[in-house]
């Protein structure tokens, strides 16, 4: 049968009764929930960490890239992993996208990413700069988002050894990485600083999962359920009355004017997918420069998920993240709007 005829092709499945997803997301969400053993809180955090790296190593070849890789020695003893991905053959300074992976706060890292951020640094012409913070239970909120922010610091005071410019600096980042992205721009317009050119937010979780249309609505899936986001949440320990919220949506409007260029791209068929784009609206009233766009046929993450990787949603994603950094990072070298 041909992608015309599957896209042709009525997809009745209980899981794609609102609404229908693309073919192949749908035969990746009915293949899932034949093998899911239980709820993902009632597996082993050992097992369901090591299922998800399985499931995201590279089925077909990675295209090249360079890589350098070390370790920060922060001041609590904590090492905090970073790999940088450039363009090979690429010899002056690079402008930054710090990239903060998904997973929930609990699971992920450089290799389960390792595709999608090879495919932002040669896209882009950056240097993708990957942050290894330390996961959920283990580490508990704030930890993530001071442990990316201590590696944003280091670049930029190491940018000449790193063959960096540190002038041209944007966040990225999925999910709960999406989240910690969100969460540090708001920090660092407190702080005064590094500015930033943009960011760009991929099904970021920008709320508690609560009582939005979409939470409502895909609370049994397709992709993440409502409990599996509450289990997220429990893990990460996050309260409402910490000095660094973990959760952006509900900021006051007047702490986002000034805030960079922001790119929000949400699924369809996502419990996050409301509070990402009330966020996105939010951003506007707060004069922010604010590209949205809403995937129809697609789940949570689909631009990271190695099985989706050759999806129109997921092609389409990539294209318009990379397309939205490179004209930060140029707008932001010519002085433009993309610095704060």
């Amino acid at each position: 049968m041909s992608r015309n005829d599957l896209a042709a092709t009525p997809v009745l499945t209980p899981a794609s009764a609102h609404p229908v997803l693309d073919p192949a997301t749908q035969q990746f969400v009915d293949d899932r929930l034949d093998r899911r053993p239980a709820a993902l809180r009632d597996q082993p955090l050992d097992a369901v960490r090591s299922a998800f790296a399985q499931a995201q190593a590279p089925q077909s070849d990675l295209p090249e890239i360079a890589a350098v890789d070390f370790v920060l020695h922060l001041a609590g003893g904590e090492r905090l992993p970073i790999r940088i991905l450039r363009p090979p053959g690429e010899e002056s300074p690079l402008p930054v996208v710090l990239y903060l992976h998904g997973g929930g706060w609990i699971m992920g890292g450089a290799g389960t990413h390792e595709r999608l951020m090879r495919s932002l640094a040669l896209g882009a012409r950056a240097a993708v700069a990957h942050v290894g913070y330390a996961l959920a239970p283990e580490a508990r909120h704030p930890a993530q988002i001071e442990q990316a922010h201590a590696a944003l610091i280091a670049l930029v005071e190491r940018a000449a050894s790193l063959n960096l410019d540190a002038s041209r600096i944007a966040l990225a980042g999925d999910g709960a990485g999406g989240a910690i992205a969100a969460a540090l721009t708001l920090r660092l317009a407190i702080a005064d600083g590094p500015a930033l050119a943009g960011q760009a937010l991929l099904c970021p979780i920008t709320a508690p999962v609560g009582q939005s249309p979409s939470s409502l609505a895909f609370a049994e899936g397709p992709g993440p359920t409502a409990d599996d986001l509450r289990y997220f949440e429990d893990c990460l320990g996050a309260t409402a009355d910490g000095e660094t919220q973990a959760f952006v949506l509900d900021t006051p409007l007047r702490r986002l004017t000034g805030l960079p260029p922001t790119l929000v791209i949400t699924a369809e068929a996502d419990v996050t997918r409301d509070d990402a784009e009330a966020y996105a609206r939010k951003l506007m009233r707060a004069g922010v420069e604010v590209t949205a766009l809403r995937l129809i046929g697609a789940i949570h993450d689909f631009m990271v998920l190695e099985a989706l990787r050759d999806t129109p949603p997921a092609t389409a994603a990539v294209r318009q993240t990379i397309d939205f950094l490179r004209t930060a990072l140029r707008t932001s070298a010519a002085g433009g709007p993309g610095r704060p």
